[in-house]
């Protein structure tokens, strides 16, 4: 039996990420890893509708600019930082904006 997908999930895909080729989604963790054309751009938590796209020395300045905030969670009481960071909510208000930004998370995700 397949696995429901997260509403949330369903909305990005279908509304926001609709006219960019090549995005699916899969479950990982109580979380979503975003993909395109097999590499993981994204990560999203659908219980908080956050989502974080990738960073790399060539784009986290637009994040940083944005005062956005690095995926982090804790484990055995360490805090691990992963070179994601949210994307500033405007970004998917203007669809060409979003396509630079997915774009730019993907060669992140090529350069890795």
């Amino acid at each position: 039996m397949a696995k429901k997908i997260h509403e949330f999930v369903k909305y990005l895909l279908s509304d926001i990420f609709s006219k960019i080729s090549g995005i699916v989604a899969k479950p990982m963790f109580g979380r979503y890893g975003l993909f395109k054309h097999g590499l993981m751009f994204a990560i999203v938590k659908p219980d908080i509708g956050k989502l974080y796209f990738k960073v790399d020395k060539h784009n986290v300045v637009d994040y940083l600019d944005a005062r956005m905030q690095p995926f982090m969670y804790t484990v055995k009481n360490r805090l691990v930082k992963l070179n994601y960071y949210e994307l500033p909510w405007i970004i998917l208000e203007d669809k060409e904006e979003l396509e630079k930004w997915v774009n730019k998370a993907y060669q992140a995700a090529l350069r890795k």
